[in-house]
């Protein structure tokens, strides 16, 4: 029997349509042909993907379209996918189309069956943001049985979209006889005529009509089905309930008997398969009837559930009502289900579950995963009645997750991990699988690694770095290189975040990689490379910014806030200090939480002595010093600084803040490695005074034993202890003192602009004369030596291609494009492709457009 009848009317104006719109959208009652017109229309159009859209995709149908593309893009979506989960719609449209602007041929996206995904829906909003700015050479195409309502109107004000109207899809006269000749009937015109006030032009009642001759439509659809077969109908009524028939919840000889019966069943993609509408609206009704609705969903819920998809298992678990079901997908999947971003849903059936039977383990779970997503002080006592739940309900790998959060609570606010705890959830592990494996270790690590013992650290997650996943590879990699930094070996620490960088650069981890690179950033401030430092944070503010990421945002702001104070932009410094401290409340990490507010309040400190303000830049210092909130450490750090502002404005008043200044850094213990490095700085300034005032100083570090490595680096060469024996001689009319001064401080700033050399510089320029930091001139490109295709190609990293990209768009070998960004990289002395792009827009190598991570 014909399934297809090819209708070059409508085909030919849904072509015009496409070519001519960046979106079309076509609706039409059921059973118009919508679809059927659209696939012919589009047969011969090159790299054309579909996405059938389900009702468990209303948040995350920008997913599907990115996977669709994928299947003739391998390389697109990596920002798009990236960005996914907790980005706006409309910010995610936006940067799905500036990721098209890579894509050189024509691209049609067809996304049927959107009236699934209700009306005002953010799939509308991001179809909105796209459609404003995709290239012409991308088409959209939305298909549906309604109209969408406001959210595409700005977008029909744009003229960039083509409505068709469901008159298109009535059949005309020679249509109705097209279908006629088809199944062998009659075209006479009386008979043409009675067909089309029987369908009322409809393609799916002239299909009906015509199968079963001289009877209703309605007897007819009845007919076709009976000639499918008693057990075919069965296993009809109930796939009735799905969108698409999924090969993962159908037997396959099921769908090939029902296929060479001649049932209403056409393939859309390999394993996927749609009833005729109008025929699955008749199935439904019967199953309906019968009482079978909620036992079709929930056997649907089961298929779907062994086959891995879990939105969709949850989609018919709901519908079918079945709280049981629901528990066990939330015992099995809480961390999908919780990450899907549907945070009322998910609580509403969480609720559900958990009034009928409190003692659920996986509703708990769930429900704790969301006051932590929502920052909710009950997280942890929530984390905990789960995993009592889990364990007397036997649900071992539930209460392993919840006992693991528990734990990562804990060592978030910086309480002690019981070593019974730990080895507990190993054993724990052990019984469950790798992943739990490595999470059980990744916890002893960061435990050995919060009580200052980092070597510890180190041998608990030397095992971790051969384990071949980008989740565990960044766990791990950021314990290593944060723990070589507290030792000192400040070389292997880079090594280790340029691998991991370079690791995830080759696959989709841009959320990952970004937050690599805010690592990079915070660690390089303690290596005291300043400008290495800020390569790192402006590519992962433009990266963060891209996918909409607010994940370690606060550590990343405090980082930006006090390298623009190294590089003495006054206005960045007080932006990011402003952003800071709002963001800081909702740092995980409670030393963030609580320094942050302090750094702000020194930042804007050091804005104002930068901006030559030194009264208010003491006002201020001293303010952050003296609020209740303020942490020992920068408590120190603004008095210590403050005793320059006062020397510089009030020196009367300067010996009562420099002796407050002394006891704050003796008194004060590092939580971590940045609070250490704080205070070795502190301790530095104190330093420089008592010997540039002709006093020998003794270090008043008193509780930094566990970070001498990482201070015995920082103290390098030359301390600015060596600049104020310089000044001292120099107030005394030692010969080559000034010289001697102005030498330790380039020395102190080779590896980029220090705030504390401002400092200094500003006191000693008091009775020295002192040399006046030089701006950094302006790189001359030949120092890098690239050649014009290096120079090329550099251009595309920036833009955001990918090797594969650059290598479709230069026609050359992916294998060329590789050899030449290594030597690019090993020509700019950098060890992944995201440093090579920060290092050429500082440089002023490439310029930053609107480039795509």
């Amino acid at each position: 029997m014909p399934q297809v009848v090819s209708r070059p009317r409508v085909e030919q104006r849904l072509r015009e349509a496409i070519a001519h719109s960046s979106l079309t959208v076509l609706h039409a009652p059921l059973g118009a042909g919508k679809s059927s017109a659209l696939a012919l229309a589009l047969r011969d159009r090159a790299n054309v993907v579909w996405v059938d859209a389900r009702p468990w995709h209303s948040g995350t149908v920008a997913r599907e379209i990115a996977e669709a593309i994928r299947t003739v893009r391998e390389e697109f979506g990596r920002a798009t996918l990236g960005a996914i989960e907790g980005s706006s719609a409309a910010h995610l449209g936006r940067l799905f189309a500036r990721e098209l602007s890579h894509v050189d041929d024509d691209l049609t996206v067809v996304v049927d069956n959107m009236h699934v995904l209700g009306t005002g829906d953010r799939f509308f909003r991001f179809v909105d943001a796209a459609v404003s700015e995709i290239p012409d050479r991308v088409k959209i195409v939305a298909v549906g049985r309604s109209l969408p309502q406001t959210p595409l109107l700005r977008t029909f004000a744009r003229r960039r979209v083509t409505v068709l109207e469901p008159e298109l899809f009535k059949l005309d006269e020679s249509e109705l006889a097209a279908f006629a000749r088809a199944f062998g009937a009659s075209t006479k015109p009386e008979d043409l005529a009675h067909l089309a006030e029987l369908t009322e032009g409809w393609a799916a009642g002239a299909v009906l009509a015509l199968t079963a001759p001289g009877q209703t439509l309605g007897v007819a659809a009845r007919s076709l089905l009976n000639d499918l077969g008693r057990q075919n109908l069965a296993f009809l009524e109930d796939a009735s309930v799905l969108e698409a028939i999924d090969a993962a919840v159908a037997d396959p000889r099921t769908l090939d008997d029902l296929l060479r019966r001649g049932a209403l069943l056409e393939q859309t993609a390999p394993g996927t398969y749609r009833l005729h509408p109008m025929l699955r609206e008749l199935l439904r009704k019967r199953l309906e009837d019968r009482g079978g609705l909620a036992q079709a969903h929930a056997n649907a819920a089961r298929s779907y559930a062994r086959a891995g998809n879990v939105a969709a298992a949850l989609h018919h678990a709901e519908s079918a009502g079945d709280l049981d079901a629901i528990e066990t997908l939330f015992r099995e999947h809480a961390d999908a289900i919780a990450a899907t971003g549907e945070r009322e849903r998910i609580e509403r059936l969480g609720d559900a579950v958990l009034a009928a039977n409190a003692a659920a383990p996986g509703a708990a779970y769930v429900k704790a995963l969301l006051a932590k997503a929502g920052g909710s002080e009950r997280t942890r006592e929530l984390f905990a009645q789960a995993a009592d739940l889990a364990d007397r309900a036997r649900a071992g790998a539930l209460a392993f997750g919840a006992r693991a959060q528990t734990l990562e609570y804990d060592l978030g606010r910086l309480e002690r991990v019981a070593p019974e705890a730990l080895a507990d959830l190993a054993v724990r592990a052990r019984d469950l699988g790798g992943a739990e494996q490595v999470r059980a270790a990744m916890l002893a690590g960061w435990s050995r690694a919060v009580a200052h013992d980092f070597a510890g650290a180190l041998a608990v997650i030397e095992p971790l770095l051969n384990v071949d996943d980008d989740a565990a590879q960044f766990n791990a990699g950021i314990l290593r290189a944060y723990a070589q930094t507290a030792l000192g070996d400040v070389e292997g620490a880079q090594r280790s975040l340029d691998a991991l960088t370079a690791r995830l650069e080759r696959g989709d981890g841009i959320v990952l990689q970004t937050l690599t690179l805010v690592w990079f950033a915070r660690l390089a401030l303690l290596w005291g490379h300043t400008t290495a430092g800020a390569e790192a944070a402006a590519q992962a503010q433009r990266l963060a910014t891209a996918l909409d990421l607010h994940a370690d945002e606060a550590a990343l702001l405090a980082a930006l806030c006090e390298l623009s104070a190294h590089h003495g932009n006054v206005g960045a410094t007080v932006q990011y200090a402003d952003r800071a401290r709002t963001a800081g409340k909702q740092a995980w990490y409670e030393g963030d939480r609580a320094r942050i507010e302090a750094l702000a309040g020194i930042a804007l400190a050091r804005a104002a002595f930068l901006g030559h303000d030194n009264a208010i830049a003491r006002d201020l210092a001293l303010r952050a010093a003296a609020a209740d909130a303020t942490p020992p450490v920068q408590r120190a750090t603004a008095l210590t600084e403050a005793c320059i502002y006062v020397l510089l404005c009030d020196p009367p008043a300067s010996a009562g803040v420099i002796a407050q200044a002394r006891a704050a850094v003796a008194a004060a213990v590092p939580l971590d490695a940045f609070d250490a490095a704080a205070l070795s700085v502190a301790d530095d300034i104190l330093a420089f005074l008592d010997e540039a005032n002709g006093m020998r100083h003794d270090s008043l570090l008193r509780g930094c034993a566990p970070f001498a490595g990482l201070l015995e680096h920082r103290r390098g060469l030359v301390t600015l202890e060596l600049a104020g024996v310089a000044a001292g001689n120099a107030r005394r009319g030692t010969t080559g003192s000034t010289t001697a001064f102005n030498t330790a401080i380039e020395m102190l700033t080779r590896e980029g602009p220090r705030f504390e050399a401002v400092l200094v510089r500003a006191y000693a320029s008091t009775f020295i004369k002192t040399k006046r930091a030089a701006a950094p001139a302006p790189p001359d490109p030949s120092e890098f030596d690239l050649t014009a295709r290096e120079n090329e190609i550099l251009a595309l990293l920036v833009e955001g291609l990918t090797n594969k990209e650059i290598a479709q768009r230069l026609v050359v070998s992916p294998r060329t494009i590789e050899t030449h960004v290594e030597r690019v990289l090993g020509k700019l002395g950098v060890g992944s492709r995201s440093r090579a792009i920060a290092k050429a827009v500082r440089t002023g190598l490439v310029r930053l457009e609107s480039a795509v991570p």
